[in-house]
């Protein structure tokens, strides 16, 4: 096994400095998992020369329609053939671009430099994938968009997705009962504050965080995340915790310790052959204190096909011919036809079990 930490951003907003970090879990040479966790640094800030954010790992599926397009993708600087004989794009090929992205900004919301590499992998219908170019735009520029990401999304090709309308329709949870989905948060923070290794003062003294602006201490992002998870595992999932791929969450307000939240979930579609689902957690009051998006796998379905269980006996489905008038009509119709078609009675047969039964494949067809 084999972890990685890194640094992905460091950015400024209205309400403080955001930093995220990510850790990459490895088997064998193989990504297992991935986290990324993001905190805010409260106040404001006004250097933006060291802020930076980096995007790894993006992967955008593209279709050029036309030759006009492809021609357009071909002349840009930072576009090249992996090698010149590799012949060139058809228009309508499924095209794969894996792009890892830094940005350093001059300003919020505004890049002072791009560094946008990639490979891009043609996709042929038996899933092969070959690689046919490279990406690479390095350059210090004044812009609010990448040039790379934003040509390739006016192509984004989207396959295998089906989102509901208005956001889905939520999924089922227990009522209010001792075992209820409610959220109690705890009434300090101080002893989970060294297992998240965040001892930020704020989720510990009320003194600090007046100096903030806060009329108490918070609840720790994470810890409330966490409770969020639990309850979608035991009451959605079951304990079937493996079938979840991806989990998203965000912060978007203030627990205080000793608080009640609710936990609310959608299914709101499918993308991949995978379940979507989004959710919140609230304060009694209604004021949502995180948002949550979840992947999940479906669950394994089998299909069993019984087959002829024994030899049937004469007379089967005979008793409720005799006391359903639908089911005569049923066996009438059938039975006239076959009388008409090949000169046989199919309840002559079913009734009285013959050895052999002679068929005029002579008989012109009819219909009764």
């Amino acid at each position: 096994m084999d972890l990685r930490h890194s640094v992905d951003q460091l950015f400024n907003t209205p309400t403080g400095e955001q930093v995220t970090f990510s850790s990459v879990v490895s088997c064998n040479g193989k990504q297992v998992a991935r986290t990324s966790s993001s905190f805010l640094a409260i106040g404001g800030f006004a250097d933006t020369a060291t802020t930076f954010n980096k995007v790894l790992g993006q992967t955008i599926i593209a279709r050029l329609p036309t030759l006009k397009v492809v021609r357009e993708l071909e002349r840009k600087d930072w576009f090249s053939y992996a090698n010149l004989t590799i012949p060139p794009i058809e228009p309508g090929t499924l095209l794969e671009f894996c792009l890892d992205s830094v940005y350093r900004f001059k300003d919020t919301g505004v890049y002072s430099s791009i560094n946008t590499t990639g490979s891009v992998m043609l996709l042929d219908p038996n899933g092969r994938r070959t690689h046919v170019a490279d990406i690479c735009l390095q350059k210090d520029m004044i812009s609010t968009t990448d040039p790379v990401v934003e040509f390739l999304e006016q192509y984004a090709f989207t396959s295998g997705s089906c989102l509901f309308a208005n956001n889905g329709y939520a999924m089922e949870l227990p009522e209010s009962t001792a075992s209820n989905p409610h959220i109690n948060v705890l009434d300090s923070m101080r002893e989970f504050a060294p297992i998240c290794t965040d001892n930020n003062p704020v989720h510990s003294n009320s003194y600090f965080a007046g100096l903030y602006g806060i009329p108490g201490t918070v609840a720790h992002g994470i810890w409330v995340a966490s409770a969020v998870r639990a309850v979608v595992d035991k009451h959605v999932l079951k304990g079937k915790t493996d079938r979840v791929r991806t989990y998203t969450a965000k912060v978007t307000g203030l627990a205080f310790p000793k608080e009640k939240l609710s936990v609310s979930i959608s299914y709101i579609g499918m993308a991949n052959g995978l379940i979507q689902a989004r959710g919140s957690s609230a304060k009694l009051d209604g004021t949502r204190v995180l948002d949550y998006d979840l992947e999940i796998e479906q669950p394994k379905t089998a299909y069993i096909f019984a087959g002829h269980q024994e030899t049937p006996a004469a007379k089967t489905g005979m008793d409720l011919y005799e006391h359903s008038d639908a089911s005569k009509i049923v066996w009438g119709s059938a039975d006239c036809f076959m009388l008409k078609v090949y000169g046989i009675s199919l309840l002559d047969i079913v009734r009285n079990n013959p050895t052999s039964v002679k068929v005029d494949f002579k008989v012109p067809p009819m219909v009764c």
